[in-house]
């Protein structure tokens, strides 16, 4: 039986949805987010301030529009901070489809789904399953078998020690014995 496939997955996913919805922003996101909100809104009144002598503030404040107010490395930081506090793996919370609803009386974390574990209209799982499913492995809820039969369909490359051995090689540009005992150190 293949627990993978008989649900225990959704479950899964299901639970951190239900434990993660409508938790608040982590104060030290939530720092930033203010941050950077208050960064903006300054630029915006030195560039109303001065729009009768001069226009430079409006680069300054068309270079800070191009920025996410919540960019990449602070969604990472956003995921470790809930994994932390609520014992959830990132790994599953990349699977969530989560917003963040940054109105000051609200400031919490919404999570209005479940993302697919394929990519649309193709039968390959995508990066985000394949990494919830390898953490699963790491928490003894299914085999390691399991999930490289259901991961071999995915855009990511699979490992054994071999290849893996071969890839960080390739990577790092190294003597493999150096990296015999970096990976042998897991």
């Amino acid at each position: 039986m293949n627990e993978i496939r008989e649900g225990k997955m959704y479950e899964v996913l299901l639970d951190a949805k239900d434990r993660l919805n409508g938790v608040p922003i982590p104060e030290k996101i939530w720092k930033k987010i203010s941050d950077r909100q208050n960064i903006k809104k300054e630029v915006f009144q030195n560039f109303k301030g001065t729009t009768t002598q001069h226009s430079s503030w409006v680069f300054i404040l068309k270079n800070l529009n191009k920025i996410e107010l919540v960019d990449g490395l602070m969604w990472e930081m956003l995921l470790s901070e809930l994994s932390e506090k609520y014992d959830i793996g990132v790994p599953l919370i990349k699977n969530l489809i989560l917003s963040l609803d940054i109105e000051p009386e609200k400031r919490c974390i919404v999570i209005q789904g479940i993302n697919s574990a394929f990519h649309e209209d193709t039968d390959k799982v995508t990066l985000e399953y394949v990494m919830a499913l390898f953490y699963g492995v790491d928490m003894g809820w299914w085999s390691e078998q399991e999930v490289r039969d259901i991961a071999i369909n995915s855009m990511v490359p699979l490992y054994d020690k071999n290849s893996k051995r071969n890839a960080l090689k390739k990577f790092f540009r190294s003597n493999p014995d150096v990296l015999d005992d970096l990976s042998d150190n897991e």
